[in-house]
């Protein structure tokens, strides 16, 4: 796969491809990433806070593609899915800032669908990930430090009930030894019942989830 065709892939807007010719990537940048990402992420936010947002967008593509090259077809096909959320992600700077590039909260996780840390499958992301207390819920304890797959939903995302089961299925085919799903959003709110009729996708998706209480924090 060529640079072009894997850029193709992203389905950026042609605006926002032409704009990144002009950014310039110094060499020391891309190895940053690998061997010292908190370094990687202070010397580019250093930069200043606008001047960063097109940065990391090139800087992304560039790695992304190296990383491309190397990767199975399968994994390659999922690397790919995962940064279609770079459209989003340019369209909703472009219209905030005026400027084609990835905004701050979203630098600090787009890193980690290039990584391989967190896997888009179908229309959900998951990520391992492990909490520093144990989980309780009815008929079940979860002890502390227990690896789990905690749930990602990116902006759009399709949450019809066929969606999130097509994504739950492919998660247990790809992570086969995990048994327990975790997710920290507002989407799964006890109050999305008291506002949602019980046909929309957002009440359907939150009636998956067991909401719990952190003890130390009295948070959800």
């Amino acid at each position: 796969m060529t640079k072009l065709e894997f850029i193709n892939t992203l389905n950026l807007p042609q605006d926002c491809i032409s704009s990144l010719e002009k950014i310039t990537i110094r060499d020391e940048w891309m190895p940053l990433f690998d061997t010292n990402r908190v370094l990687f992420f202070n010397t580019i936010e250093s930069l200043g806070f606008e001047t960063s947002f097109p940065i990391f967008l090139k800087l992304y593509i560039e790695i992304a593609y190296q990383k491309a090259q190397k990767l199975c077809e399968s994994e390659r096909t999922i690397l790919i899915d995962g940064l279609q959320r770079l459209k989003e992600d340019t369209l909703s700077c472009k219209k905030y800032w005026n400027i084609w590039g990835i905004m701050p909260y979203e630098w600090r996780f787009i890193d980690r669908l290039i990584d391989g840390t967190v896997k888009r499958l179908a229309s959900l992301e998951f990520e391992e990930k492990s909490y520093p207390y144990p989980i309780k819920v009815p008929n079940l304890c979860i002890d502390a430090n227990t690896t789990l797959l905690n749930v990602h939903v990116c902006t759009n995302a399709d949450l019809t009930p066929e969606a999130v089961k097509k994504s739950f299925e492919a998660a247990k085919s790809y992570y086969p030894n995990h048994k327990f799903y975790h997710i920290e959003s507002w989407m799964v709110s006890p109050r999305i019942k008291e506002l949602c009729n019980p046909n929309d996708n957002l009440y359907q998706f939150q009636s998956l989830w067991t909401p719990y209480e952190i003890i130390d924090t009295n948070d959800r």
